[in-house]
């Protein structure tokens, strides 16, 4: 958030913005934060009447909760800083934050007792066109890892084959499978029937807004269809008389 403190302590507010934890990068509103349990929020603090001191003060709540919810993560800096007329940047990466999670945050600047604004702290602020009950951004998805594709063949020609993918982590994954014969499909678990005998390669595509993960697995289709049952019945006769040989 990048706020400017000062003007006889009415304050001069510019756009408050929120950062990637992974650089300056604006995340835009109602975007998505680079981590799963974290956001950066930078400030940019000024006073016009000369040197002082001053702390960042933060509060950041899922939505539909308030900032005094048992849910909320609020925090304070714990160092002053000197900011002067020319302002200073103050950054503070918040912490603990829940995967998969629409949040919203206020921020404000805390002034050393004694300064010449004769105030204790700035007044909250948030992304002015967002109302302070609205998503401010979204916390990251768990990112896709340990992606394997296996099937249940060697399958008969004609047969159906079972293909499954899994993965050791990640949330909302969408899986998307080439069959290796021209044709597609999507699921985690899906079933296809190849066309001809021979070995073929499927790969499976796993993605989420955070990532991409491919892994491919071999089918084999055998040549002949599929296996012949027969069943003997007993031979059943009624009225039956023994000839003369019987």
């Amino acid at each position: 958030a990048y706020v400017y403190y000062g003007n006889e302590g009415n304050g001069l507010s510019l756009r408050p913005r929120q950062m990637r934890t992974d650089g300056p990068v604006h995340i835009a509103p109602l975007g998505i934060s680079d981590s799963t349990t974290a956001v950066q929020l930078h400030l940019t603090g000024r006073m016009p009447l000369g040197r002082e001191k001053v702390k960042l003060q933060w509060q950041v709540a899922p939505l539909g909760s308030p900032f005094t919810a048992t849910t909320a993560i609020s925090g304070t800096s714990a160092a002053w800083t000197d900011v002067l007329t020319t302002g200073v940047v103050i950054t503070q990466n918040v912490i603990g934050l829940t995967p998969l999670t629409p949040y919203h945050w206020r921020i404000r600047l805390l002034y050393r007792p004694g300064n010449r604004l004769g105030q204790s702290a700035g007044r909250w602020v948030h992304i002015p066109w967002n109302g302070w009950a609205e998503q401010d951004f979204r916390t990251a998805e768990w990112p896709i890892a340990g992606l394997v594709a296996s099937n249940d063949g060697p399958t008969p020609l004609g047969g159906v084959t079972t293909l499954t993918a899994t993965v050791t982590a990640g949330s909302n994954v969408s899986y998307t499978w080439a069959f290796g014969d021209g044709a597609i499909g999507s699921g985690q678990v899906v079933t296809h029937t190849y066309p001809a005998a021979g070995l073929y390669t499927a790969v499976v595509t796993a993605s989420n807004s955070v990532s991409v993960l491919t892994a491919t697995t071999t089918v084999t289709m055998s040549g002949s269809g599929p296996a012949e049952h027969r069943v003997y019945l007993p031979l059943v006769m009624r009225n039956y008389t023994p000839d003369d040989h019987g």
